[in-house]
């Protein structure tokens, strides 16, 4: 059977969730170091909801592990990657010096990026789209940074 119907288009992302093995120093290294906003999600007259953290205009539920789900970051390939200032480049690799936590450096297509893990080891990358991928390259190599391509 052919599909005749063309998918409308989504909107935007609405929120993700991860496993957290220490909700409270989760939240922490989110806020803190990302710079995201604590997000109270309790519904009148349903309880409780998770902990979450509003951070790219994006909601990031935490939750606790239990029989069926505990964290699981999965390999590099699979991460989340928002879009920074190319003049915040600097600034996000001192501050994540700051807190100590670990870099590492890419050059995807036409655009350079600083990866970090969360302290549950889930991969992000933060990026900026260049004109060109010679000229992330550059970017690259005028900071002194080894890495990937």
């Amino acid at each position: 059977m052919a599909i005749t119907t063309q998918a409308p288009a989504v909107e935007r992302i609405d929120h993700w969730t991860l496993v957290s093995s220490d909700i409270e120093r989760t939240k922490r290294f989110y806020t803190e170091v990302l710079g995201a906003q604590a997000r109270d999600r309790r519904q009148a007259g349903r309880g409780g909801g998770p902990v979450a953290v509003t951070l790219a205009n994006t909601t990031i539920d935490f939750f606790e592990p239990n029989d069926h789900q505990q964290p699981s970051p999965g390999g590099e390939g699979q991460h989340h990657a928002y879009v920074i200032k190319h003049e915040d480049f600097d600034t996000w690799i001192e501050r994540f010096g700051s807190f100590d936590v670990p870099l590492r450096f890419g050059n995807f297509g036409t655009r350079m990026s600083l990866m970090f893990d969360d302290p549950d080891g889930y991969h992000f990358e933060f990026t900026v789209p260049m004109e060109t991928r010679e000229r992330a390259r550059e970017e690259l190599r005028q900071r002194g940074l080894d890495f990937e391509d």
